[in-house]
């Protein structure tokens, strides 16, 4: 919980240790390899959430923490050594280093092996369905909720009132200029507006000349968002509120939840459909399918050498 506050961005952070297990386990190390390998992946864990308005750094932070595990898990696999405490260490551990290393300590090592080997997280992963920061889809989300109740247009939009706790309010919804298209990307006054006039927000809305678009940016004039004491450490499980008035006086309003829980579930009809539209200038209509008929057998295949001729 410490770790927004610190200045730390999850996915290149924790991934790392969800990168060496996987690779530790294809490899088939040894407990104490794998001790090893845990230390490897600790001493290159890092993403740093500076990047909100410029560069492609931030996408790189997934990728990285896929290389950095499996560099880890190599490396202990050729007999390179480190030390067994990359949790447990007072000072320089991962957990007391990453709260600040704070005494007494804001960390119980103990939930690092809370169910392990009974409870899987894997139905837990959040698949992303629209190309922002996972803090801006409960607005998308609440945005195409009310489109279903009535279908409205951005022109209809006399204003568009989002809510956050403070967490969410200063990670995505600081005032918007025009600079880089990572900066509009995270940004939620962007994506709100280019969600109100193009009904989805996805790569092909993020382009040098939609960041600019005099439409957007007469749009997130109309745009406010405020803070919502209610909601502050809430986090997007529960979500956050919305409310549109349209010109006619209309007033619409929803809650808005980034897609992935039990009530809100991702289906294997939407992740398709994402892969469609990140490969579609890539792969043929044929290869896409092929590829994610394989994938949904993907634990049934004696070897995978036919999805990676498809990749190719």
């Amino acid at each position: 919980r410490a770790l927004p506050i610190l200045g730390f961005h999850g996915p290149g952070l924790y991934g790392t240790f969800a990168s060496v297990a996987s690779a530790a386990n294809t490899l088939g190390l040894s407990a104490d390899q794998t001790v090893h390998a845990l230390g490897h992946a600790g001493q290159q864990a890092a993403s740093l959430m500076f990047t909100h308005h410029g560069g492609m750094g931030k996408r790189l932070l997934a990728g990285q923490a896929a290389r950095a595990g499996t560099f880890a898990a190599l490396l202990a696999q050729n007999g390179f050594t480190n030390a067994p405490n990359v949790f447990e260490a007072e000072y320089g551990g991962f957990c007391s280093a990453h709260t600040g290393n704070q005494c007494p300590p804001k960390y119980d090592l103990a939930e690092i092996t809370r169910d392990l080997r009974s409870h899987y997280h894997t139905a837990d992963v959040r698949f992303k369905m629209w190309a922002t920061r996972i803090p801006n889809h409960g607005t998308l989300e609440a945005i195409c909720a009310m489109r279903k109740q009535r279908d409205f247009k951005a022109d209809d939009v006399k204003a568009l009132r989002i809510r956050l706790g403070k967490g969410y309010l200063q990670n995505v919804a600081w005032a918007y200029k025009p600079t880089t298209i990572t900066s509009a990307q995270l940004n939620l006054y962007f994506v709100s507006a280019i969600m109100l006039l193009e009904n989805d927000v996805f790569t092909a809305q993020f382009t040098e000349e939609k960041v600019r678009d005099p439409r957007v940016l007469d749009l997130i004039q109309r745009i406010e968002i405020t803070h919502d004491p209610a909601l502050d450490g809430k986090g997007y499980v529960h979500g956050n509120p919305v409310e549109v008035e349209l010109h006619d006086g209309t007033v619409l309003k929803a809650w808005g939840k980034a897609r992935g829980d039990t009530d809100n579930p991702v289906h294997m009809s939407d992740i398709i459909e994402k892969f469609n539209k990140v490969t579609y200038r890539r792969l043929d209509a044929a290869k896409t399918a092929n590829i994610s008929a394989l994938c949904e057998r993907l634990d049934t295949l004696d070897d995978v050498s036919e999805l990676i001729d498809l990749l190719l």
